[in-house]
């Protein structure tokens, strides 16, 4: 999987993390929502966190893009550094969104319509609500529009008559959690913004995320011009001119009826088949960096709900019991987070980052190799003071020192018995080898005593426990 904040060559979707959105609907319907768009409302700049933003004052709500919806207690006067626990940042767990219909709602036939396009062509299940707490509800109302994703409690898709079935599609899309095609941090690489051609005072309406500087994602290496989820042409012209072109000027048809082939495929990593992926064991991984990797994102093909890019906020006040070699000083520049393993998997995909930006590449964290140091994964912590190339270290339970030599039989952790290992976690005793080789003889025993065979040790099953080498800690 490769990301560019997450890029995937399967994926044309943009998806926002921080945001609640609005639909546009196709240029059919521009006639319906037409008084809304013409209309005057005060423009006032807000904040999502730390990103800057220019919204319409609406009686309840905040509008950005002219189809973008805030509630008001999610936006602040002035920049706040930490992100707000109220914004979404979750898919639908278990691949299901619950749903209510108002009474009042003309047409239902087109929500039931856009539902089963959607059953019928994703992952996705629907679910009418009887008592449940968190839901969308269709609701009439002055154009189309949806928050995104799944943000706690009643949430509305609002449908004027004029909303199509197909519109319906694209406000489930939101509610789901994709944000607009044209978004896209490198849309300009495939589009031109006709700034000339845009309304006064809505040229803001045509930013990417990433110049607002909220968090976002790209699944895709290209531009999806099918997408369901893409602006027209014509939305927001002042002059009946385009206001958003190819690169060489021509226009392009708006998707207002299906998912486009690839918003499925898209669709279908967000939403993967429930193959009944378990959780089976959660493991803690530390990454040194000091003021550098704060978040971690990881994905599982068994994980039907992995979290939102940049992922969850990594530990800066856990300290666990690092072996005993380990100093004070860098035990506190590790940060920390508890992660899942899936179906009995020892490992799962991970990036760290710090909130999106100074990724490090796709890795994939191990049950038996928590530390992450200097694009290395380690049993333990290295010691930083004396840090070099490699480190071969090796844990036995039940003895206390190690005696290694070399292919010639030179000793290479001094005289018999060897050296003492430290004492790590959960009983477990640590030695270690700098230098170049990656396996090595080894005789583990207590303090002379108690010796086992000759054994023959390597680094990629470095536990030695009831006679065996193992890759992972074995359990007890």
């Amino acid at each position: 999987m490769r990301k560019s904040i997450i890029n995937c060559n399967l994926l044309k979707l943009v998806l926002i993390v921080s945001v609640f959105c609005f639909t546009a609907c196709q240029k059919e319907e521009l006639n319906e929502i037409e008084a809304s768009e013409n209309a005057t409302y005060r423009i006032e700049t807000k904040y999502l966190n730390e990103a800057e933003l220019r919204v319409e004052n609406h009686r309840d709500y905040f509008l950005l893009d002219g189809d973008i919806m805030f509630k008001k207690e999610h936006l602040s006067d002035r920049p706040v550094a930490l992100k707000s626990t109220g914004l979404t940042n979750r898919r639908w767990p278990n691949n299901t969104m619950i749903y209510s219909i108002s009474d009042d709602l003309p047409n239902k036939n087109r929500v039931y319509g856009a539902i089963q396009h959607w059953e019928s062509n994703t992952n996705v299940r629907f679910k009418e609500r009887t008592n449940e707490t968190d839901y969308v509800i269709f609701v009439p109302g002055n154009g189309c529009s949806s928050f995104l994703g799944k943000i706690g409690g009643a949430q509305r898709i609002t449908l004027a008559s004029g909303c199509s079935q197909g519109t319906v599609i694209h406000e489930i899309g939101h509610a789901a959690g994709l944000f607009h095609e044209q978004n896209r941090k490198d849309r300009d690489q495939y589009v031109t913004i006709n700034f000339e051609n845009v309304r006064d005072g809505f040229t803001h309406n045509f930013q990417t995320y990433i110049a607002r500087g909220m968090s976002g994602a790209e699944y895709s290496a290209e531009f999806d011009f099918n997408s369901i989820m893409m602006y027209g042409p014509y939305f927001f012209s002042k002059n009946g001119k385009p206001t958003i072109t190819k690169k060489d000027g021509s226009t392009y048809s708006i998707n207002r009826a299906v998912l486009s082939d690839l918003d499925i495929e898209g669709i279908e990593i967000m939403y993967p088949s429930n193959t009944g992926g378990v959780v089976k064991e959660k493991i803690r991984v530390f990454a040194f960096n000091p003021g550098l990797y704060t978040t971690a994102y990881t994905w599982d093909t068994d994980n039907p709900n992995p979290t939102f890019w940049p992922g969850e906020k990594m530990d800066r006040t856990f300290v666990p019991q690092f072996p005993k070699f380990a100093l004070a000083a860098e035990v506190l520049k590790w940060t920390t987070i508890e992660i899942n393993l899936f179906n009995n998997k020892q490992e799962t995909n991970i990036i760290f980052s710090q909130d999106g930006a100074s990724q490090t590449a796709d890795l994939f964290a191990t049950k038996g190799y928590p530390y992450f140091y200097n694009n290395n994964w380690y049993v333990v912590p290295p010691r930083l003071g004396e840090f070099r190339e490699f480190s071969l270290d090796v844990m036995t339970m039940g003895y206390t020192h190690m005696y290694t030599w070399d292919q010639n039989g030179n000793p290479t952790s001094g005289e018999w018995p060897g050296r003492k290992m430290s004492e790590s976690l959960d009983e477990w005793y640590v030695g270690d080898l700098f230098g170049s080789a990656t396996c090595t003889n080894i005789i583990f025993s207590n303090n002379g005593q108690n010796q086992t065979a000759d054994l023959y040790v390597c680094e990629d099953k470095p536990y030695y426990y009831n006679g065996t080498f193992h890759k992972y800690p074995p359990k007890k």
